[in-house]
C-alpha cells in the first residue's frame, strides 16, 4: 500500500518533484537586489539609531540572502527535462566538493596569513549556492 501512494505521488509529474515554480526565480533575485540596496543605503547613511542593533541587521541580511539564493536554486526551469536533472545533479556534486575544499583550505590561509576570521557555516552556505548556480548555469550553456 506504501509503494502504490509513493509511486502515485512520483507519477503524477515527474518534473515537478523537488522544485518550486518558476517565476520564484525572479522573488529571489528581487530578495537579493533588496537586501545588497538596503545593506549599502544603511552602510553609507550609517544611522546611529541602528548602530545597537548591527549584529542583528547584518544576521536578518545574510539569512534574507542565503533565502534569495535558495529560491533561485530551487526554482524549476521554464522547460525542465531529463538533461537539466542530470546538470542539476552534477552542479550540485561540485558545488558540495566546493563547500568541502572551502572548509578544509580556509583555516589554512587563515593560519599562513595570520587571519581571525572565523569560518561560519553561514559563508559555506553561502559559496555552496554560489557555486551551484554558477556550475549550474555554465553547464547549462555549454549543452
Amino acid at each position: 500500500m506504501e509503494n502504490k501512494l509513493y509511486k502515485a505521488k512520483l507519477n503524477k509529474d515527474p518534473n515537478k518533484v523537488g522544485f518550486v515554480p518558476n517565476y520564484f526565480k525572479k522573488v529571489g533575485v528581487g530578495i537579493i537586489l533588496f537586501v545588497i540596496i538596503t545593506s549599502l543605503v544603511l552602510h553609507y547613511s550609517k544611522p546611529l539609531t541602528l548602530l545597537p542593533y548591527k549584529e542583528t541587521i547584518k544576521q536578518i541580511f545574510r539569512s534574507s540572502f542565503i533565502i534569495g539564493l535558495l529560491l533561485i536554486a530551487c526554482a524549476r526551469d521554464k522547460f525542465e527535462d531529463e538533461m537539466t536533472g542530470f546538470i542539476r545533479l552534477k552542479a550540485l556534486a561540485l558545488s558540495f566538493f566546493w563547500a568541502v575544499l572551502y572548509t578544509v583550505i580556509y583555516p589554512i590561509f587563515n593560519f599562513l596569513f595570520n587571519d581571525t576570521q572565523i569560518l561560519t557555516a553561514e559563508n559555506v552556505v553561502i559559496s555552496m549556492l554560489i557555486g551551484y548556480l554558477i556550475m549550474f548555469y555554465l553547464e547549462k550553456k555549454r549543452s
